[in-house]
């Protein structure tokens, strides 16, 4: 008898998923039966990781690692390309898309420079994952004009669990549609959230600083 020594046949692939949810790993390996497996964190085994196959549940963005962005693009409600995102983002970094930002891609592209082209009074906006043949929605969200009111912006929440947030502070929304009013000020480069004040403004002043 021979003894083919263990190799891996099928890597597992990264993932991009949203916090909470489950991610789910799987190795193909080959070799003389029976083969053995040990996953790990950043070097660090996982007790009782032994299996083709790893699911991390309830995934936070602790457990993330960095993340390569040239698969993926962001588009409008007519999923037409408006910006194509490059690069590595790493745990807990934000990655900031302005409308110069946009315009200088599609010019780079070749094509009609339009911005992000996003309706004030509603439209919807796709981060969508582009590798090969296949297109995923990694996420996406429709809205109408209550966040697309003057000085108004919203986004999605650093966790999962509040959903998205209107960003309100500059022009506070009293009604009961949704999303509701927060008070919350906008956070350009920063993860979504309310923060302090630390001095007053206006919208105008901060779409200069990031356009």
């Amino acid at each position: 008898t021979v003894n083919v020594p263990p190799s891996i046949s099928g890597q597992p692939q990264s993932l991009a998923v949203n916090p909470t949810s489950n991610a789910v790993f799987t190795v193909t390996a080959a070799g003389t039966s029976p083969l053995t497996y040990q996953w790990r964190l950043n070097a660090a085994v996982i007790n009782g990781a032994t299996t083709s196959t790893y699911t991390r549940t309830n995934v936070q963005n602790s457990d993330a690692g960095p993340m390569a962005l040239d698969e993926y693009r962001l588009t409008d409600a007519d999923r037409t390309v408006r910006f194509a995102l490059s690069g590595t983002l790493a745990p807990g970094e934000v990655r900031l898309v302005t409308g110069s930002a946009a315009i200088a891609w599609q010019r780079s592209q070749g094509l009609s420079a339009s911005g992000l082209s996003l309706n004030n009074s509603g439209d919807t906006v796709y981060l969508l994952r582009v590798a090969g043949p296949d297109t995923t929605v990694v996420d996406a969200h429709t809205y109408g004009s209550i966040e697309g009111g003057s000085d108004r912006s919203v986004g999605r929440a650093a966790t999962q669990a509040e959903g998205w947030i209107l960003f309100d502070s500059l022009n506070r929304y009293t009604g009961s549609g949704t999303p509701a009013g927060t008070g919350c000020a906008p956070t350009p480069g920063g993860l979504n959230g309310c923060t302090t004040d630390v001095s007053a403004t206006t919208w105008g002043v901060i779409k200069r600083l990031y356009r």
